[in-house]
């Protein structure tokens, strides 16, 4: 049995790049102060955000941007948790993030509530029969029957040697019919991301309280590997080993993205915190294998997540088995992690063999199992009671069960049946020890090729079939070889440059033979594990596929978006590598060739804003050079914005003769963009010169545009200037009587005291765009909004948040006339919300503004 050979490169790779430094030990805090917020339907930890960073970028040095800590690094996933600081939100610390120096993703930590699943009820399906097990209520779990449990345990198979990760709420992981399965330590994802807990303190073990709120876990763990005895029932793989990897809150259950990925980078790296070595799975790598077999998630949401992505990326490279629930939607819309390549997807069906009412449906379905009136553990009322055991009776135990509803417990019946499957595949040594076992492509394969179709069958509906234990074990016990699964590497560039690689872009690799499911991901953005452009298809049943290609996302490059598709073959144990190209049309930039002084592109004027592109296709980054008309004493501030793509541009100003005369970050004030002020010696010619510095994959691309506005000085404002009510980011109440008359072209420096509002009065002439900027030194001190009014009052534009909280608008006036640009704080009638601080203001006329 065999592991495609792209899993163990991409290993070698992170274990090659990266080090896990757990936090030093400290006092423990069993009860962290956390608030769930709510914003539209997402949920998420107050005060914390997540950023995904790009190579040789530091999440620290992102971190002082916002204000913010360090809370957790993630280097395998190149990830890390900040803690924000408290005026900070987390909305608008997503926005400032997203367009920082090095940031590839900014997130909420969000938070996923469940509905609460449906209690199933008995019905006459559901009747005790006479089965020969000792488990008194084996009668009652109709699963085993419809999947055929029997036939397969007597084939000699339980799951023994097996680890089965259980991605859920907490266990109750001292139920009578769990405990002599359970084994540790497992661990607690939630615990591990405070700070103030050892990372020794998150593990689980027999002595670890349970946490007062999960029951969810307890139902899977028991569908998957209830113990075989004489209690209660049993579960699919009921001699596997169960290891709790939980990923809920404590307060009130919810799951958390941060303890998700804990939790999961735990699966791969065990207790010892390193890849391999004496704490992974039997039959494992043994430089790079996990600490569990097989992970069953039994969650997701419906939206596609880099990080998500990214952590079933290193689960799969490691060797584990990924069986995931389809969702209870129920719609063919996409669900994530389900529709994410190399996962086992699992439908959820009736005692009839019909496909239940709540089950997502699809193509990209792999197979389905019992999700209906599952008999099953549940969390006992002890334990709610008293999380320690301390009133749960060892002379009369309670064993709790339940009838559950849910695609949450189809996913573990699959996953017991895929410990069935490894325990029946694995090569031992003369000892009996396991030292291999077959591949997760080659459990799925085994799956759905075994997978029995009833009557009326849709593959919308159920996938390959539903699970069939007994014929899944037969299969691998006839000794017949079992086509091993292969990954796909797929390239998108564009094609008006086949050196340029495109992130973002979404890829469906559809099956034009056999019974795959159809899975989806994006060409990355920068990962440890998946260079720039780059989408990664881990552990797919061989065979001819058609991947389709869609992107890059409008919202993010501003273009068109364009299509590709073409034909491709996986081969077991290979990894293929494929190229489509974009046909796109990328922003051509006017200003081209001004590569050198004397190349500049002239502008007949100061007070304007161009838009551009760093990207020069014959060489390996591009320089910008502008000149503009100065006169001697006069002071001149040019400001760089990032309109997309991610790249560290910065300022350098030269005099006439070519000398340097200014520098962004150097001089001035003003620097979370690049920012220069200088003052021309003489009469004539300035050049200002733009440069990218990271040197970066994809710094050099038509793709990353900037504006650069380019103002004349004149001075301080003049107080006082207008006034306004300003609750959250509604302007109301304005006074324009006083607004200050300042020049088109020009910026000045002004600054927000406690209950100050500025207002700027500008001659805008018709057809001009006109841009207003705001720059201040710190971002968000003071936090700004921003509003340009008509001269009837009406606002015709308005931002609060641009590359960080300082505020830029963008208009394009129909009429000339007066317009009023007003600058506010946010939230100004909060006292702990509004902030002050000085701030540059500049309003230039836009050369070639985008059209949209």
């Amino acid at each position: 049995m065999t592991r495609s050979v792209i899993g163990t490169l991409l290993l070698a790779l992170a274990l090659a790049a990266c080090t896990l430094n757990p936090p030093a030990p400290s006092v423990r805090n069993p009860t962290p102060s956390y608030t769930i917020d709510r914003v539209g339907d997402q949920s998420f930890i107050r005060g914390q955000l997540i950023v995904g960073y790009r190579e040789g970028a530091s999440p620290e040095a992102i971190a002082r941007r916002l204000g913010a800590t360090v809370q957790q690094d993630w280097p395998l996933l190149r990830a890390a948790l900040l803690q924000l600081p408290p005026r900070l939100s987390v909305p608008k610390a997503k926005v400032s993030a997203e367009r920082l120096e090095g940031v590839r993703y900014a997130e909420p930590n969000l938070v996923h509530f469940r509905p609460e699943p449906a209690r199933g009820v008995a019905t006459t399906a559901l009747s005790p029969t006479q089965v020969s097990v000792s488990d008194p209520e084996f009668g009652r779990q109709w699963m085993h029957r419809q999947m055929n449990s029997l036939g397969a345990w007597s084939q000699g198979v339980s799951g023994s040697g097996i680890r089965i990760g259980i991605h859920d709420d907490f266990i109750d992981h001292r139920h009578p019919d769990l405990v002599d399965n359970m084994f540790y330590p497992g661990f607690d994802g939630f615990a591990a991301s405070n700070p103030e807990v050892p990372i020794e303190a998150a593990l689980i073990t027999p002595e670890t309280p349970h946490d007062g709120v999960g029951f969810h876990g307890t139902s899977v763990a028991g569908t998957a590997a209830a113990v075989g005895n004489d209690l209660g029932g049993r579960g699919t793989a009921y001699g596997a080993s169960i290891v709790p990897l939980a990923i809920n809150e404590p307060e009130q259950g919810g799951l958390v993205l941060s303890a998700i990925v804990n939790s999961a980078i735990f699966a791969v790296l065990g207790p010892d915190f390193a890849f391999g070595g004496d704490d992974r799975a039997p039959g494992t790598d043994p430089e790079t294998g996990p600490y569990v077999h097989i992970v069953n998630m039994s969650w997701g949401g419906a939206f596609y997540n880099q990080l998500i992505k990214d952590t079933m990326d290193l689960m799969l490279a490691s060797g584990i088995v990924l069986v995931t629930s389809a969702g209870n939607t129920p719609t063919e819309g996409p669900s994530f992690p389900s529709w994410n390549p190399g996962l086992i997807n699992v439908a959820a069906t009736t005692a009839r063999g019909t496909r239940t009412n709540f089950s997502n449906r699809g193509l990209h379905l792999d197979l389905a199992a019992p999700g209906e009136n599952i008999w099953t553990t549940t969390t006992r009322g002890c334990i709610f009671a008293t999380p320690d055991g301390a009133s749960c009776s060892e002379e009369e135990p309670e064993v709790a069960y339940t009838y559950i509803n849910g695609t949450s417990f189809s996913s573990p019946a699959v996953a017991g049946t895929a410990a069935l499957i490894l325990e029946a595949g694995a090569e031992r040594d003369a000892e009996g020890n396991i030292t291999a076992l077959p591949s997760a492509a080659q459990v799925q394969r085994v799956l759905t090729e075994t997978a029995f179709q009833p009557s009326g069958y849709e593959r919308s509906a159920l996938g390959a079939g539903i699970a069939d234990s007994a014929a899944a074990v037969a299969r691998v016990l006839s000794g017949d070889p079992i086509p091993d699964g292969g990954s796909l590497l797929a390239e998108v560039v564009w094609a008006g440059n086949p050196d340029i690689r495109v992130p973002q872009v979404g890829l469906t690799l559809i099956p034009e033979d056999g019974d795959a499911a159809v899975k989806y991901t994006q060409t990355s953005d920068g990962t440890l594990l998946t260079p720039l452009g780059i989408g990664l298809f881990q552990q797919m049943p061989s065979g001819r596929y058609t991947l389709q290609a869609s992107g890059p996302y409008r919202s993010v490059h501003g273009i068109e978006v364009g299509t590709a598709q073409t034909s491709v073959e996986i081969r077991p144990g290979e990894a293929t590598a494929v190229r489509l190209a974009l046909e796109l049309s990328p922003f051509e930039d006017p200003f081209e060739p001004n590569n050198t002084l004397e190349t500049a592109a002239e502008l007949e004027e100061v007070g304007v804003t161009v838009r551009a592109s760093l990207y020069d296709p014959e060489a390996a980054s591009d320089v910008d050079v502008y000149s503009i008309p100065v006169t001697a004493g006069s002071v001149y501030r040019a400001s760089l914005k990032t309109a997309s793509g991610n790249v560290a541009p910065a300022l350098t100003v030269y005099d006439a003769s070519g000398t340097p005369i200014a520098q962004s970050g150097s001089t001035q004030a003003f620097t979370l963009n690049p920012f220069v002020e200088f003052e021309a010696p003489e009469d004539g010619l300035a050049y200002i010169e733009v440069t990218e510095t990271s040197g970066l994959e994809g710094s050099n691309s038509p793709f990353n545009l900037y504006d650069l506005d380019i103002a004349r000085y004149i001075g301080e404002e003049e107080e006082p200037n207008g006034s306004a009510v300003v609750i959250g980011t509604s302007i109301q109440n304005i006074d324009f009587t006083d607004a200050q008359r300042i020049p088109l072209g020009s910026a000045l420096d002004a600054e927000l005291t406690e209950g100050d509002t500025d207002i700027f009065q500008v001659e805008v002439p018709a057809g001009a765009t006109v841009v207003g900027d705001i720059v201040t030194a710190v971002d968000g001190q003071p936090d700004t909004l921003l509003g340009v009014y008509n001269e009837a009052g009406q606002q015709v534009a308005f931002n609060d948040d641009y590359n960080g909280r300082a505020s830029r608008v963008l208009y394009a006036s129909q009429t000339g006339g007066l317009y009023y640009f007003v600058v506010a704080p946010w939230d100004a009638i909060n006292p702990q919300n509004a902030t002050t601080g000085p701030y540059n203001f500049s309003v230039t006329r836009h050369l070639n503004p985008p059209t949209e």
